[in-house]
């Protein structure tokens, strides 16, 4: 009989390199083998059965191709796809059936998650009876009250029929597969023949069996999660796996070494140019009481390590020492190496911690011919590195370096909050890739406190868990630690609550209720005395109120003071722009006032004479104090006042009930109880107050209820990550979401036009998918500096259109941005724009 060539992907043209089609059994070996490296090379399972699962879903995962259906398709691309030649879930059964077949008929469990992840490859997670509901399948009449589940098991009935006409070849190639993977398995391979005839049903039903049984039974406390990341790890595997394959991208399997001293040396230069002594000091002593910290812990029993220092005290650099010394200790007892991943909150802080590490990595190893092996930039508006090792005037192919990212394949992964929790909470295939690169890191979580509160007990198990599971270690970097773990928990290798001595700044509470027209006169008055000032606002739309007020009283008559806006309102590549302006400003000793957000609170290293905030948690109040006076310049304490704002509808309320919308009346009733009873504090007294705060958090029960006791935490355990419901896993998001979000391109200038104009062209009119997101990647990060986020009722009253039918993407087209947009604060809100006409 006449072999027939299988194949799983055609020939194709990738950036100007031609590659034949790939052999489907080629395809599936080579799959296969990766994802059990990944999982093997971690040393997390000594059973070595999760590696063997991955092993197996790599072998299964594209099985359905074997299809006539498919081969018709992929061989002749002007077909339509069909359901009949779709793949994904029959290989899931026969994933399923494999590891049935070869861990044992015992393992349903484990042949539920080799499913999951096989049935998921193309598409995100989903919840485990989407597929074949609560009851067992016989005959379809049974399954007639499900119009989605009789049409799947009857187009799997036609895919397994056309199957058997070449089962002897099939089987012989999957033999082939597993003969050479040199595992030891029950059975040298799974039987095709088999499969073909009761195995794909017996499967099934085990399947939705095993589903059953995981989401009704209980299970042990700090347990929960086991099944949770098994998942996850094959499905991460099997997904970076198949990219890699499919994308001809070589393994690079050779992890670059990173010594720790690299810090010291940069920690004595910053030391020896600092003018100020007191901060030479200062940083000295964190580091060496970091350095001794770190030598000392027992690795095994702390994998949770919180830092806490001052603003101003060198706290990065001192966290990467930590992590890098943690990670020569780990080498030297562990059999697989750590990466150090470190996060932030926010995209615009990103850039100035990237800098730093990378100016330390410029005479390591082959850093200078292969940056992104050891340091690695991933977020949204990040440039891909296109960089050759092999030759400097030739780039790697695009497919290759957005691989390289998204799987977070370096040893240094600077990243924010967005990209790993929602890898570690989530349901999305492009975050979840990655996950067992998290698997064996040391996670430096930097301004952690900017967490909401609502999330800290599940967030608090989660990373427990991860810990554990995951053999993940964590540092919790701030001025101001969160109770999103109890100490007893952490171990400290900062200052913890030490008193440093200083004495930058000093708090007092505008206990008296002031308007917004007295609080402007305060600050005109401060500008005259400090020199800088910064005004932090709850919301955008008092922000943007209170620099329009000020613009206009500036304009009447006081010269020589300059007035700046910053906040999310503002693209992002002009919310760089002015981020440096300010500082040099600041530099430069000119009068300034700077109306913001929260936005300046977490790493911004921007340094003001005196600091106007609103009334909000006590943690995010010292935040917003180590903007002020940070390096000591002022000679005296400076001073930070919290305006306790007097509201046009006040209704006797003890503070603006703006605060309480942001933050929530619990956090806020504590915060006023605190600050009414204060005149002045001083810097050397923060951290008293902010025990105060905890302790009356603790007192009010409010994070008392553990993590099983939340909905999203019970949906994580049973794997419902996609049910419809407000708190199932896709549902999460780290960024707060009271609204219909939506992205907005705003067309405020020539270059954002012609990007507009290169989107609608290139991306929005290519009808090849693969072409389209290649043509994106090449100017992404651009693209994207040109958008903010707002919610959808917002983009409509501003005129925006959608440019997609999924309204995912409004533009604001450039004769709008003339009246809708302002250079200086952003999106104006629709009654200002309507005035302008």
């Amino acid at each position: 009989m006449t072999q027939i060539q299988f194949i799983s992907h055609p020939s194709e043209i990738i950036d100007g390199r031609e590659y034949g089609e790939k052999l489907l059994q080629e395809h599936l070996n080579g799959v296969a083998q990766n994802a059990y490296t990944y999982i093997r090379g971690l040393c997390l399972f000594p059973n070595d059965k999760i590696s063997k699962c991955a092993f197996i879903a790599g072998s299964s995962h594209d099985f359905g191709k074997y299809t006539t259906y498919f081969q018709r398709y992929i061989k002749n691309r002007e077909l339509s796809k069909s359901k009949l030649s779709s793949h994904a879930l029959l290989s899931s059964v026969f994933g399923g059936y494999s590891v049935l077949e070869l861990l044992g008929d015992a393992e349903t469990e484990m042949a539920f998650l080799t499913f999951m992840a096989i049935s998921h490859h193309h598409r995100n997670l989903t919840s485990p009876q989407y597929f074949f509901g609560k009851h067992e399948i016989t005959l379809d009449k049974e399954i007639v009250w499900d119009n989605n589940i009789r049409d799947r098991i009857i187009y799997l009935r036609k895919q397994i029929d056309d199957l058997k006409k070449n089962s002897d070849q099939i089987e012989q190639e999957i033999r082939s597969v597993y003969a050479e993977s040199g595992i030891k398995w029950n059975k040298d391979y799974p039987s095709v023949k088999y499969f073909l005839e009761d195995g794909w049903i017996n499967t099934i039903n085990k399947v939705i069996k095993a589903s059953k049984t995981l989401i009704s039974q209980g299970t042990v406390i700090g347990n929960e999660l086991s099944k949770y990341f098994d998942l996850l790890m094959i499905y991460s595997a099997l997904l970076d796996g198949d990219k890699r394959d499919a994308g001809r991208i070589p393994e690079d399997l050779v992890r670059p070494q990173i010594p720790a001293n690299i810090v010291t040396t940069k920690i004595n230069e910053l030391s020896a140019s600092s003018s100020v002594n007191f901060l030479q000091k200062l940083r000295g002593d964190l580091f060496k009481k970091v350095k001794t910290s770190i030598n000392e812990i027992e690795l095994k029993q702390h994998h949770i390590l919180s830092l806490t220092a001052p603003t101003g005290s060198g706290k990065t650099l001192s966290a990467l020492y930590a992590g890098l010394r943690l990670r020569e200790r780990l080498a030297e007892s562990s059999k697989s190496p750590f990466r150090l991943i470190y996060c932030l909150p926010y995209t615009s802080i990103i850039d100035q911690n990237y800098r730093v590490m990378e100016s330390m990595l410029e005479t390591v190893g082959d850093f200078q011919q292969m940056p992104s092996r050891y340091l690695l930039k991933h977020h949204h508006l990040s440039d891909l590195d296109l960089k050759s090792a092999d030759d400097e005037n030739e780039k790697i192919p695009i497919e290759m370096a957005l691989s390289l990212t998204e799987s977070w394949d370096s040893e240094i992964i600077v990243t924010t909050f967005v990209q790993l929790f929602q890898s570690l909470i989530g349901n999305k295939n492009k975050f979840l890739r990655k996950v067992h690169r998290i698997s064996n890191s040391i996670i430096i979580l930097d301004e952690i406190q900017s967490i909401n509160v609502k999330h800290w007990t599940v967030i608090g198990e989660t990373l427990k868990q991860a810990a554990r599971f995951m053999n993940c270690y964590f540092v919790f970097l701030t001025a101001t630690q969160p109770l999103i773990l109890p100490e007893k928990e952490k171990v400290e290798i900062g200052f913890g609550e030490f008193n440093t001595g200083l004495n930058r700044t000093r708090l007092s509470f505008l206990k008296d209720k002031r308007t917004e027209e007295e609080i402007d006169n305060e600050i005109l008055i401060s500008v005259e005395r400090t020199i800088s000032v910064l005004v932090i606002r709850n919301t955008i739309r008092l922000s943007v109120a209170m620099f329009n007020r000020l613009k206009e009283k500036l304009n009447g008559g006081r010269k020589g003071i300059k007035l700046l806006y910053l906040s999310a309102n503002i693209i992002p590549k002009d919310r760089g722009i002015r981020i440096k302006e300010i500082a040099t400003s600041i530099e430069n000793k000119e009068k300034i006032i700077v109306v913001s957000t929260q936005v300046v609170e977490a790493g911004l290293d921007l340094d003001f004479g005196e600091v106007f905030r609103d009334l909000g948690p006590i943690d995010s109040i010292i935040q917003a104090a180590g903007r002020c006076n940070r390096n000591n310049r002022m000679g005296y304490a400076a001073d930070i006042k919290i305006i306790n704002l007097l509201e046009e509808q006040d209704q006797g309320c003890k503070y603006p009930r703006s605060s309480a919308a942001v933050y929530g009346s619990i956090h806020m009733d504590i915060a006023y109880e605190i600050l009414k009873n204060i005149e002045k504090v001083a810097e050397n007294e923060y951290s008293l107050v902010l025990k105060d705060y905890h302790d009356k958090i603790k007192e009010r029960k409010y994070l008392d209820n553990p993590a099983s006791s939340h909905k999203l935490f019970q949906n994580m355990t049973k794997l419902n990550f996609d049910i419809g419901d407000e708190k199932d896993v896709k549902s999460f998001s780290v960024i707060e979401k009271t609204r219909p979000m939506v992205n907005l391109f705003v067309a405020k200038d020539e270059e954002c036009s012609k990007l507009l104009e290169w989107y609608r062209d290139k991306i929005l009119c290519n009808k090849d998918p693969k072409e389209r997101k290649k043509e994106f990647l090449l100017k992404r990060s651009e693209f994207n500096s040109c958008m903010i986020s707002i919610d959808k009722k917002r983009a409509r009253e501003c005129a925006a259109t959608p440019l997609s039918q999924k309204e995912e993407l409004y533009v604001l087209e450039s004769a709008l941005c003339k009246v809708a947009y302002d250079n200086e604060i952003g999106l104006k809100r629709i009654d200002d724009a309507l005035l302008a006409l």
